[in-house]
């Protein structure tokens, strides 16, 4: 395994980071023995997410008694299952829902899981994580309460077309997810050392969601040593290395793509100007905001001070592999920027981004730290090179460049 090594930055902010972002922690051992009661029989199957691997094993059962072994890297969740419906335990149906089945938290050491009635009624003991997760869900049990009801009520208002109720209980909605998130905040603020505590704070992020790097570096800062190097505590703390060099002020990292014709535009070359780059890909040409606000600025500000840089990450999930894949998602692309009337100068990084892992694999999309869960999005380049906005595209974008600009 890479050593760790602290970064600091000018702030004084100290960043537990590894050496490389791919670096695995060490799987480690993991036994789970259950109890279920002398009167179950058949089948046992966990499921888990370890890294970006999907997990699945099984067991027979004998007299309500089983164990699994395996090796596993950070804490994981996993879903139990005795004689499961479903063949497939990353699809969740109607039916498999009513499994005898149980949550929990898998992890290094031994997790015991004890009931004379299935699953269901089982007592999960585990180490830390597992301990913390449970914790969590007793504190989340009166909001999951109160949010069956509400769903219930929504649907009896839905069927009588009761608009003022329905806003009636989009109000209580609110409330219970205020209450959530005020769970979730003290939670997090007495569990410094608890690896499920920062899953939480960073739940968004580690899905790929844009990271500020003053306010989320000191978020980050709240955490153990210990959580830092887990697994997603070091994919958090090289993001925020990204996100430093991308931050408000800094020069933007250059590139050179292609364009519609082949002919290489280099972002260093467009100095002189506000450049506006626009990462996207045509999954979200049936959102019209999107496209709409990115040629509503193209228009409206003066092309002397301003041109529009769209970057594209074209995927298809359908399409086969091959020699023609590449060629086949040029003209797709074209045929959007055609078919949609996208302005301005228009490059691709096909690739750039890998579809299966989601993560930045090309120089550019590593650059501004891109995966598919947060673009679109765009970077105010000033005429300097230097980034002075980074936003979504919405409809408070127009006024938000011209006020930079000074239009």
């Amino acid at each position: 395994m890479k050593n760790i090594k602290s970064i600091f930055s000018k702030a004084g902010i100290v960043l537990a980071a590894c050496l490389s972002i791919t670096a695995v922690n060490a799987q480690k051992a993991f036994t789970v023995k259950g109890n279920l009661g002398k009167d179950k029989q058949g089948k046992i199957r966990i499921h888990y997410k370890d890294g970006d691997q999907y997990i699945t094993d099984s067991t027979q059962v004998k007299d309500g008694v089983f164990i699994l072994k395996g090796k596993i890297g950070d804490p994981a969740f996993a879903t139990i299952a005795l004689n499961p419906t479903n063949p497939n335990a990353w699809h969740t149906s109607m039916e498999s829902k009513k499994d005898d089945q149980v949550n929990f938290y898998l992890e290094e050491g031994t997790t015991t899981i004890q009931g004379s009635e299935g699953f269901t009624t089982a007592v999960v003991t585990g180490g830390k994580a597992q301990k913390d997760y449970a914790q969590l869900m007793n504190l989340y049990d009166p909001i999951n309460k109160e949010n069956k009801k509400i769903f219930e009520l929504g649907q009896k208002y839905r069927k009588e077309q009761n608009d003022t109720a329905i806003a009636r209980v989009r109000g209580l909605d609110k409330v219970v997810r205020q209450k959530k998130k005020d769970i979730d905040s003290t939670f997090i603020a007495k569990n410094p050392d608890s690896y499920i505590a920062f899953i939480t704070s960073f739940k968004f992020e580690l899905k790929g969601k844009p990271l500020d790097f003053k306010k989320d570096s000191e978020r980050f800062n709240h955490f153990t040593k210990e959580v830092h190097s887990s697994n997603a505590g070091k994919q958090i703390a090289a993001r925020l290395i990204t996100a430093k060099k991308i931050d408000l002020g800094m020069t933007a990292p250059d590139f050179t793509l292609n364009d519609t014709i082949g002919k290489p535009i280099k972002l260093a070359s467009l100095r002189g100007k506000y450049v506006l780059v626009w990462f996207w890909h045509s999954g979200i040409m049936g959102i019209e905001s999107q496209y709409f606000n990115i040629n509503k600025a193209y228009k409206k500000i003066d092309p002397a001070k301003f041109v529009v840089l769209g970057v594209s990450y074209e995927r298809n999930s359908e399409m086969k592999e091959g020699n023609n894949q590449e060629s086949e998602l040029k003209e797709a692309w074209k045929k959007v920027i055609r078919d949609n009337n996208i302005n301005g100068l228009n490059v691709s990084d096909f690739g750039g981004i890998d579809m299966k892992k989601n993560e930045a694999v090309s120089t550019t999309a590593k650059a501004y730290d891109l995966t598919y869960n947060n673009i679109p999005q765009c970077v105010l380049i000033d005429p300097a090179g230097k980034i002075v906005l980074k936003a979504f595209i919405n409809n408070d974008l127009l006024p938000k460049l011209k006020k930079i600009i000074g239009e």
